[in-house]
Protein backbone atom coordinates (compact mmCIF):
# COMPACT_ATOMS: atom_id res chain seq x y z
CA UNK A 1 0.00 0.00 0.00
CA UNK A 2 1.02 3.42 -0.71
CA UNK A 3 0.13 6.71 1.09
CA UNK A 4 -0.02 9.61 -0.76
CA UNK A 5 0.55 9.61 -4.35
CA UNK A 6 0.50 12.05 -7.14
CA UNK A 7 -1.91 12.71 -9.73
CA UNK A 8 -0.70 10.79 -12.74
CA UNK A 9 0.37 8.05 -10.52
CA UNK A 10 -3.31 7.94 -8.99
CA UNK A 11 -4.06 7.60 -12.30
CA UNK A 12 -2.35 4.77 -13.01
CA UNK A 13 -2.75 2.86 -9.75
CA UNK A 14 -6.36 3.37 -10.18
CA UNK A 15 -6.72 1.85 -13.84
CA UNK A 16 -4.13 -0.84 -13.01
CA UNK A 17 -6.37 -2.21 -10.19
CA UNK A 18 -9.80 -2.28 -12.28
CA UNK A 19 -9.76 -6.14 -14.44
CA UNK A 20 -10.43 -5.93 -17.84
CA UNK A 21 -14.45 -7.72 -18.25
CA UNK A 22 -15.06 -10.25 -20.11
CA UNK A 23 -15.72 -10.86 -23.58
CA UNK A 24 -19.21 -11.30 -24.86
CA UNK A 25 -20.70 -11.57 -28.69
CA UNK A 26 -23.67 -9.92 -29.16
CA UNK A 27 -25.42 -8.32 -31.82
CA UNK A 28 -24.63 -5.16 -33.31
CA UNK A 29 -27.91 -3.52 -32.57
CA UNK A 30 -27.35 -4.58 -28.92
CA UNK A 31 -23.74 -3.31 -29.17
CA UNK A 32 -24.34 0.34 -28.32
CA UNK A 33 -22.42 1.43 -25.37
CA UNK A 34 -20.23 -2.15 -25.65
CA UNK A 35 -16.60 -1.37 -26.26
CA UNK A 36 -15.14 -3.73 -28.59
CA UNK A 37 -13.02 -6.40 -27.82
CA UNK A 38 -11.85 -7.21 -31.13
CA UNK A 39 -11.03 -5.61 -34.66
CA UNK A 40 -13.76 -5.72 -36.89
CA UNK A 41 -13.64 -6.29 -40.77
CA UNK A 42 -16.36 -5.57 -43.55
CA UNK A 43 -18.60 -8.50 -44.42
CA UNK A 44 -19.47 -6.68 -47.14
CA UNK A 45 -18.45 -4.03 -49.80
CA UNK A 46 -19.59 -0.93 -49.38
CA UNK A 47 -21.05 0.50 -51.94
CA UNK A 48 -22.38 -3.55 -53.37
CA UNK A 49 -22.40 -2.55 -56.53
CA UNK A 50 -21.71 0.58 -58.35
CA UNK A 51 -24.20 2.90 -58.02
CA UNK A 52 -25.84 6.40 -59.25
CA UNK A 53 -24.04 9.21 -57.24
CA UNK A 54 -26.65 11.83 -58.37
CA UNK A 55 -30.52 11.80 -60.08
CA UNK A 56 -29.74 11.65 -64.03
CA UNK A 57 -29.52 9.24 -67.23
CA UNK A 58 -26.75 6.40 -67.01
CA UNK A 59 -25.00 5.54 -70.29
CA UNK A 60 -21.88 3.58 -71.46
CA UNK A 61 -19.69 6.04 -71.95
CA UNK A 62 -17.71 4.95 -75.32
CA UNK A 63 -21.50 5.29 -76.78
CA UNK A 64 -21.84 9.30 -75.76
CA UNK A 65 -21.12 12.04 -78.32
CA UNK A 66 -21.98 15.15 -76.45
CA UNK A 67 -22.30 17.01 -79.98
CA UNK A 68 -24.19 14.34 -81.54
CA UNK A 69 -27.67 13.12 -82.14
CA UNK A 70 -29.89 12.67 -79.25
CA UNK A 71 -29.84 10.01 -77.27
CA UNK A 72 -32.68 7.59 -76.64
CA UNK A 73 -33.92 7.42 -73.29
CA UNK A 74 -35.42 3.83 -72.77
CA UNK A 75 -37.30 4.24 -69.32
CA UNK A 76 -36.43 5.27 -65.81
CA UNK A 77 -34.94 2.81 -62.96
CA UNK A 78 -35.63 3.80 -59.32
CA UNK A 79 -33.46 2.67 -56.60
CA UNK A 80 -33.97 -0.92 -55.28
CA UNK A 81 -34.66 -2.01 -59.10
CA UNK A 82 -32.22 -3.75 -61.61
CA UNK A 83 -32.84 -3.35 -65.54
CA UNK A 84 -30.83 -3.43 -68.57
CA UNK A 85 -29.35 -1.10 -70.69
CA UNK A 86 -30.42 -1.19 -74.29
CA UNK A 87 -28.37 -0.75 -77.00
CA UNK A 88 -27.14 2.95 -77.74
CA UNK A 89 -29.74 4.18 -75.19
CA UNK A 90 -29.69 5.56 -71.76
CA UNK A 91 -31.83 5.19 -68.85
CA UNK A 92 -32.75 7.08 -66.30
CA UNK A 93 -31.24 6.73 -63.10
CA UNK A 94 -32.05 7.73 -59.50
CA UNK A 95 -29.79 8.55 -56.84
CA UNK A 96 -28.44 5.75 -54.91
CA UNK A 97 -29.60 2.76 -57.57
CA UNK A 98 -27.41 0.34 -59.07
CA UNK A 99 -25.93 0.80 -62.33
CA UNK A 100 -27.36 -1.78 -64.70
CA UNK A 101 -24.68 -3.35 -66.68
CA UNK A 102 -23.24 -2.02 -69.84
CA UNK A 103 -23.75 1.26 -67.87
CA UNK A 104 -20.49 3.26 -66.29
CA UNK A 105 -21.47 6.58 -66.22
CA UNK A 106 -24.28 9.20 -65.17
CA UNK A 107 -25.04 12.30 -66.63
CA UNK A 108 -26.63 14.41 -63.98
CA UNK A 109 -29.57 16.70 -64.36
CA UNK A 110 -28.07 19.69 -64.89
CA UNK A 111 -25.83 18.67 -67.84
CA UNK A 112 -28.88 17.75 -70.16
CA UNK A 113 -32.15 19.17 -71.73
CA UNK A 114 -34.73 16.52 -72.62
CA UNK A 115 -36.18 16.81 -76.30
CA UNK A 116 -39.71 16.67 -76.42
CA UNK A 117 -42.32 16.78 -73.98
CA UNK A 118 -42.35 12.95 -73.03
CA UNK A 119 -38.82 12.82 -71.80
CA UNK A 120 -37.95 9.92 -74.22
CA UNK A 121 -34.88 11.77 -75.82
CA UNK A 122 -32.11 13.91 -74.40
CA UNK A 123 -29.10 16.09 -75.60
CA UNK A 124 -25.76 16.39 -73.34
CA UNK A 125 -25.34 20.02 -73.13
CA UNK A 126 -21.61 19.99 -71.56
CA UNK A 127 -18.93 17.67 -71.03
CA UNK A 128 -19.54 14.31 -69.33
CA UNK A 129 -15.96 12.16 -68.53
CA UNK A 130 -16.05 8.64 -68.22
CA UNK A 131 -17.29 7.80 -64.32
CA UNK A 132 -19.11 10.93 -63.91
CA UNK A 133 -21.33 10.53 -60.30
CA UNK A 134 -20.73 7.47 -60.01
CA UNK A 135 -20.19 5.40 -56.69
CA UNK A 136 -18.08 2.71 -57.37
CA UNK A 137 -18.45 -0.73 -55.71
CA UNK A 138 -16.05 -1.19 -52.89
CA UNK A 139 -15.30 2.80 -52.49
CA UNK A 140 -16.01 2.92 -48.72
CA UNK A 141 -15.79 -0.84 -47.51
CA UNK A 142 -14.03 -3.15 -49.50
CA UNK A 143 -14.22 -7.30 -48.19
CA UNK A 144 -11.78 -7.86 -45.05
CA UNK A 145 -11.00 -4.41 -44.71
CA UNK A 146 -10.73 -2.78 -41.17
CA UNK A 147 -13.93 -0.98 -39.95
CA UNK A 148 -13.28 -0.58 -36.25
CA UNK A 149 -10.59 -1.32 -34.44
CA UNK A 150 -10.13 -3.01 -30.53
CA UNK A 151 -11.07 -0.38 -27.91
CA UNK A 152 -13.58 1.74 -29.60
CA UNK A 153 -17.03 2.24 -27.98
CA UNK A 154 -20.15 1.54 -29.75
CA UNK A 155 -22.17 4.42 -30.57
CA UNK A 156 -24.33 5.83 -33.11
CA UNK A 157 -21.85 6.36 -35.66
CA UNK A 158 -19.84 3.42 -35.13
CA UNK A 159 -23.06 1.01 -35.49
CA UNK A 160 -23.86 3.04 -38.89
CA UNK A 161 -20.88 1.72 -40.13
CA UNK A 162 -20.84 -1.60 -38.63
CA UNK A 163 -24.46 -1.86 -40.11
CA UNK A 164 -23.22 -0.71 -43.27
CA UNK A 165 -20.45 -2.68 -43.69
CA UNK A 166 -22.70 -6.18 -43.41
CA UNK A 167 -21.17 -7.04 -39.30
CA UNK A 168 -23.99 -8.96 -37.41
CA UNK A 169 -22.20 -9.77 -33.99
CA UNK A 170 -19.29 -8.55 -32.50
CA UNK A 171 -16.92 -9.46 -29.38
CA UNK A 172 -17.21 -6.71 -26.79
CA UNK A 173 -16.88 -5.93 -23.14
CA UNK A 174 -20.02 -4.43 -21.78
CA UNK A 175 -20.77 -1.07 -20.39
CA UNK A 176 -19.15 -1.66 -16.69
CA UNK A 177 -21.56 -1.51 -13.63
CA UNK A 178 -21.22 1.02 -10.93
CA UNK A 179 -22.44 1.29 -7.51
CA UNK A 180 -22.44 4.47 -5.34
CA UNK A 181 -22.60 4.78 -1.69
CA UNK A 182 -22.35 7.89 0.29
CA UNK A 183 -21.91 8.36 4.31
CA UNK A 184 -22.43 10.80 6.89
CA UNK A 185 -24.90 10.84 9.54
CA UNK A 186 -25.62 14.96 8.70
CA UNK A 187 -26.37 14.27 5.21
CA UNK A 188 -30.25 13.80 4.09
CA UNK A 189 -32.00 12.69 1.15
CA UNK A 190 -34.25 15.23 -1.20
CA UNK A 191 -37.30 15.15 0.92
CA UNK A 192 -38.32 16.87 3.72
CA UNK A 193 -36.63 19.98 5.65
CA UNK A 194 -33.01 20.00 6.84
CA UNK A 195 -32.49 19.66 10.80
CA UNK A 196 -29.22 21.94 12.10
CA UNK A 197 -25.89 20.94 10.43
CA UNK A 198 -27.54 18.39 8.05
CA UNK A 199 -26.76 18.85 4.20
CA UNK A 200 -28.32 17.37 1.08
CA UNK A 201 -27.52 13.91 -0.49
CA UNK A 202 -25.83 15.83 -3.62
CA UNK A 203 -23.37 13.50 -4.14
CA UNK A 204 -25.32 9.76 -4.50
CA UNK A 205 -27.29 11.66 -7.72
CA UNK A 206 -24.45 13.33 -9.07
CA UNK A 207 -21.64 10.94 -9.54
CA UNK A 208 -24.16 8.13 -10.37
CA UNK A 209 -25.58 10.23 -12.87
CA UNK A 210 -21.61 11.33 -13.57
CA UNK A 211 -20.77 7.56 -14.17
CA UNK A 212 -23.71 7.04 -16.78
CA UNK A 213 -22.54 10.12 -18.81
CA UNK A 214 -19.02 8.29 -19.00
CA UNK A 215 -20.60 4.88 -20.35
CA UNK A 216 -21.25 2.82 -17.20
CA UNK A 217 -24.51 1.47 -16.01
CA UNK A 218 -25.55 2.89 -12.53
CA UNK A 219 -26.88 -0.13 -11.10
CA UNK A 220 -26.61 0.47 -7.45
CA UNK A 221 -27.02 3.27 -4.77
CA UNK A 222 -27.47 3.78 -0.80
CA UNK A 223 -26.52 6.53 1.65
CA UNK A 224 -25.01 5.11 5.11
CA UNK A 225 -24.83 6.48 8.56
CA UNK A 226 -21.63 6.85 10.38
CA UNK A 227 -21.36 3.03 11.07
CA UNK A 228 -18.55 1.26 10.18
CA UNK A 229 -20.17 -2.26 10.18
CA UNK A 230 -23.20 -0.76 8.32
CA UNK A 231 -20.79 0.65 5.98
CA UNK A 232 -18.86 -2.40 5.22
CA UNK A 233 -22.33 -4.37 4.63
CA UNK A 234 -23.13 -1.95 2.06
CA UNK A 235 -19.69 -2.33 0.75
CA UNK A 236 -20.29 -6.28 0.51
CA UNK A 237 -23.24 -5.75 -1.04
CA UNK A 238 -21.95 -3.22 -3.94
CA UNK A 239 -19.11 -5.02 -4.55
CA UNK A 240 -21.32 -8.34 -5.75
CA UNK A 241 -23.61 -6.01 -8.07
CA UNK A 242 -20.71 -3.73 -9.94
CA UNK A 243 -17.96 -3.60 -11.42
CA UNK A 244 -16.23 -0.25 -9.88
CA UNK A 245 -17.62 0.69 -6.29
CA UNK A 246 -17.58 4.52 -5.65
CA UNK A 247 -17.20 5.38 -2.09
CA UNK A 248 -18.04 9.67 -0.80
CA UNK A 249 -16.82 10.25 2.26
CA UNK A 250 -15.99 9.10 5.55
CA UNK A 251 -11.96 9.14 4.02
CA UNK A 252 -10.13 11.98 6.72
CA UNK A 253 -8.39 11.46 9.58
CA UNK A 254 -10.86 12.12 11.89
CA UNK A 255 -12.33 10.25 14.64
CA UNK A 256 -16.16 10.07 12.91
CA UNK A 257 -14.13 9.11 9.49
CA UNK A 258 -15.40 5.45 9.73
CA UNK A 259 -14.29 4.69 5.77
CA UNK A 260 -11.36 3.24 6.69
CA UNK A 261 -12.54 1.18 9.42
CA UNK A 262 -15.06 -0.11 7.53
CA UNK A 263 -12.81 -0.95 4.08
CA UNK A 264 -10.71 -3.08 6.91
CA UNK A 265 -13.85 -4.89 8.12
CA UNK A 266 -14.72 -5.68 4.53
CA UNK A 267 -11.36 -6.84 3.45
CA UNK A 268 -10.68 -4.45 1.07
CA UNK A 269 -6.84 -4.25 0.07
CA UNK A 270 -5.78 -0.52 0.12
CA UNK A 271 -3.77 0.37 -2.85
CA UNK A 272 -2.95 3.92 -1.85
CA UNK A 273 -4.32 6.47 1.32
CA UNK A 274 -4.49 9.85 -0.71
CA UNK A 275 -3.42 11.46 -3.70
CA UNK A 276 -1.14 15.06 -3.89
CA UNK A 277 -4.40 17.63 -4.52
CA UNK A 278 -6.93 20.63 -4.09
CA UNK A 279 -9.25 19.71 -3.37
CA UNK A 280 -9.12 16.00 -3.21
CA UNK A 281 -6.46 15.16 -1.34
CA UNK A 282 -8.49 12.21 0.50
CA UNK A 283 -9.28 10.08 -2.06
CA UNK A 284 -8.08 6.34 -1.72
CA UNK A 285 -8.26 3.23 -3.94
CA UNK A 286 -8.88 -0.33 -2.90
CA UNK A 287 -9.86 -4.11 -4.09
CA UNK A 288 -11.88 -5.97 -2.37
CA UNK A 289 -11.22 -9.87 -1.74
CA UNK A 290 -13.14 -10.71 -5.07
CA UNK A 291 -10.94 -8.15 -7.24
CA UNK A 292 -13.92 -5.85 -7.61
CA UNK A 293 -12.42 -1.91 -7.45
CA UNK A 294 -13.56 0.45 -4.79
CA UNK A 295 -12.68 4.27 -5.09
CA UNK A 296 -12.94 6.85 -2.19
CA UNK A 297 -13.78 9.96 -2.92
CA UNK A 298 -13.98 13.24 -0.44
CA UNK A 299 -17.44 13.58 1.03
CA UNK A 300 -17.28 17.19 0.00
CA UNK A 301 -19.37 17.20 -3.07
CA UNK A 302 -17.59 19.82 -5.67
CA UNK A 303 -14.28 17.50 -4.39
CA UNK A 304 -16.27 14.52 -4.72
CA UNK A 305 -17.00 15.43 -8.29
CA UNK A 306 -13.64 16.66 -9.33
CA UNK A 307 -12.56 13.38 -8.40
CA UNK A 308 -14.77 11.16 -9.92
CA UNK A 309 -14.62 12.76 -13.06
CA UNK A 310 -10.44 12.85 -13.11
CA UNK A 311 -10.02 9.45 -11.66
CA UNK A 312 -13.28 7.69 -13.12
CA UNK A 313 -12.42 8.12 -16.50
CA UNK A 314 -9.35 5.44 -16.04
CA UNK A 315 -10.94 2.96 -13.87
CA UNK A 316 -13.72 3.08 -16.49
CA UNK A 317 -10.89 2.38 -19.16
CA UNK A 318 -9.77 -0.14 -17.59
CA UNK A 319 -12.60 -2.37 -16.88
CA UNK A 320 -13.69 -1.73 -21.37
CA UNK A 321 -9.74 -2.23 -21.78
CA UNK A 322 -9.75 1.32 -23.67
CA UNK A 323 -7.41 3.63 -23.96
CA UNK A 324 -8.04 6.80 -21.31
CA UNK A 325 -8.43 10.26 -23.40
CA UNK A 326 -6.06 12.37 -24.09
CA UNK A 327 -5.70 15.56 -21.95
CA UNK A 328 -6.23 18.68 -23.68
CA UNK A 329 -3.79 21.60 -22.74
CA UNK A 330 -5.64 24.84 -22.56
CA UNK A 331 -4.36 28.20 -21.53
CA UNK A 332 -5.54 29.69 -18.03
CA UNK A 333 -7.71 32.51 -18.68
CA UNK A 334 -6.17 34.32 -16.05
CA UNK A 335 -3.76 34.01 -13.15
CA UNK A 336 -4.02 31.33 -10.42
CA UNK A 337 -1.83 30.74 -7.51
CA UNK A 338 -0.42 27.26 -7.60
CA UNK A 339 -0.26 25.17 -4.39
CA UNK A 340 3.26 24.06 -2.79
CA UNK A 341 3.48 19.80 -3.00
CA UNK A 342 -0.43 19.63 -4.50
CA UNK A 343 -1.83 19.64 -7.69
CA UNK A 344 -5.15 22.04 -7.78
CA UNK A 345 -7.65 21.27 -10.08
CA UNK A 346 -9.37 23.89 -10.94
CA UNK A 347 -13.27 23.97 -12.39
CA UNK A 348 -13.43 25.73 -15.70
CA UNK A 349 -15.62 27.07 -18.37
CA UNK A 350 -14.43 26.70 -22.42
CA UNK A 351 -14.57 29.95 -23.73
CA UNK A 352 -12.90 29.43 -27.75
CA UNK A 353 -9.66 27.86 -26.72
CA UNK A 354 -9.19 29.21 -22.84
CA UNK A 355 -9.51 27.66 -19.85
CA UNK A 356 -11.83 30.01 -17.77
CA UNK A 357 -11.03 29.52 -13.99
CA UNK A 358 -14.59 29.99 -12.04
CA UNK A 359 -15.29 31.42 -9.04
CA UNK A 360 -16.41 28.32 -6.72
CA UNK A 361 -13.47 26.42 -6.25
CA UNK A 362 -14.33 25.01 -2.56
CA UNK A 363 -14.50 21.31 -1.91
CA UNK A 364 -18.05 21.81 -0.34
CA UNK A 365 -19.24 24.30 -3.39
CA UNK A 366 -21.39 22.98 -6.31
CA UNK A 367 -22.91 26.66 -7.58
CA UNK A 368 -19.97 26.31 -10.31
CA UNK A 369 -20.60 22.44 -11.26
CA UNK A 370 -23.04 23.38 -14.04
CA UNK A 371 -20.88 25.45 -15.83
CA UNK A 372 -17.86 23.24 -15.46
CA UNK A 373 -16.71 22.14 -19.23
CA UNK A 374 -13.38 20.75 -18.13
CA UNK A 375 -11.33 20.56 -15.12
CA UNK A 376 -7.96 22.07 -15.47
CA UNK A 377 -4.61 20.70 -13.58
CA UNK A 378 -2.09 23.08 -12.37
CA UNK A 379 1.04 21.55 -11.35
CA UNK A 380 2.36 22.15 -7.88
CA UNK A 381 5.09 25.03 -7.38
CA UNK A 382 5.18 28.60 -5.59
CA UNK A 383 3.71 31.47 -6.47
CA UNK A 384 0.99 32.07 -9.09
CA UNK A 385 0.80 30.81 -12.78
CA UNK A 386 0.04 33.59 -15.25
CA UNK A 387 -2.82 34.29 -17.19
CA UNK A 388 -2.51 32.14 -20.54
CA UNK A 389 -0.68 29.74 -18.85
CA UNK A 390 -1.09 26.18 -20.65
CA UNK A 391 -2.54 23.73 -18.52
CA UNK A 392 -3.27 20.04 -19.09
CA UNK A 393 -7.55 19.62 -19.20
CA UNK A 394 -9.77 16.82 -18.38
CA UNK A 395 -13.18 17.35 -20.12
CA UNK A 396 -16.46 16.84 -19.13
CA UNK A 397 -18.30 14.11 -21.26
CA UNK A 398 -19.86 15.66 -24.49
CA UNK A 399 -23.53 15.01 -24.03
CA UNK A 400 -23.68 15.02 -20.23
CA UNK A 401 -25.78 17.36 -18.12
Amino acid sequence: MRGAVDLDTARSLVKATCRPLEVETVAVRDAVGHTLARDVTAAEPVPSADVAAMDGICVRADRLDARGPAIRVAGEMPAGQVAALPEGCAIGISTGAALPPGADTVIRRERFEWIGEHHREARVTSAVPRGSDVRRAGEDFQVGQGVLAAGRRIDARALGALIAAGVRVVETRRPPRVAVLTTGDEVRGDVGSLGPGEVRDVSLPALGELASGLGASWVYGAHVRDRPRELADQLARACAAADLVVVAGGLGPGPHDHSARAWRTACVQTVFERVRVRPGRPTRCGVSAAGTAILGVPGNPGAAFVMMLVLGIGALAGLRCEAVPERWTLPLDRAVERRTGDTRLLRCGLAGQRAVVLAAQGAHQVSSLPYTALVAELAPGPGAAPAGSAVPCVMYPSGVG
